[in-house]
């Protein structure tokens, strides 16, 4: 059985604002749990493409049930984000390392210039839940799936405070965003070739 995942929104700012604010989600209050994050590739492609290959870690309360499967309140992901000026998108690919022989949660996130109006972007989110445990496959897809229910408005919500904050004072708006809480950005991992090996697939 897989579960899945969708929403959309539209943004009343122009690709260029939304696709700044995405860098700087990171730290914010209510994504406590992503620790730190490690961008260990970034290149431009032959079509002028910014790809960029990110690992996060994340903290989170995980119940008793689970942690008696073996589940970690620590936990990897690898995200692969691919930028388009031409096109006016940015799709970024993101899925679980930790834990995948359990479960693999595959999310897709696209930014694109709205074709009815220049000014503003649309976005959706989508995602494949899928659990391999028997007798509780559906109850991890099900706890999975109410989880990420929970916090994807809350991401939509901090993107749409930093694209006010870039509106109104620039680029400083979203420095200040940053000094808001700890930097969780690092520039070295220790397990950077998991992450690599990992997002091949992306």
């Amino acid at each position: 059985m897989v579960k899945l995942f969708q929403q959309d929104h539209i943004f009343q700012h122009n690709f260029d604002i939304v696709t700044s604010a995405f860098w700087r989600k990171y730290p914010n209050l209510h994504a406590s749990h992503v620790k730190e994050i490690d961008t260990y590739s970034r290149r431009i492609d032959a079509q002028g493409r910014l790809i960029v290959h990110r690992l996060m870690r994340c903290e989170s309360q995980v119940p008793v049930w689970l942690q008696t499967l073996g589940v970690s309140s620590s936990a990897y992901g690898a995200e692969t984000t691919i930028v388009d000026p031409n096109t006016r998108q940015m799709i970024v690919k993101s899925r679980n390392i930790t834990g995948a022989s359990m479960m693999v949660v595959e999310e897709t996130c696209k930014y694109q210039q709205n074709p009815d109006n220049p000014e503003w972007t649309s976005y959706n989110q989508s995602a494949r839940i899928a659990a391999f445990l028997p007798f509780v496959s559906k109850k991890i897809e099900n706890f999975s799936y109410n989880k990420m229910s929970l916090k994807a408005p809350l991401g939509l919500d901090v993107i749409e405070q930093l694209c006010q904050k870039f509106t109104l004072n620039g680029i400083d708006g979203l420095f200040d965003w940053m000094h808001m809480s700890a930097s969780t950005e690092s520039s070295t991992s220790a397990v950077t070739n998991v992450a690599k090996a990992a997002t091949s697939s992306l």
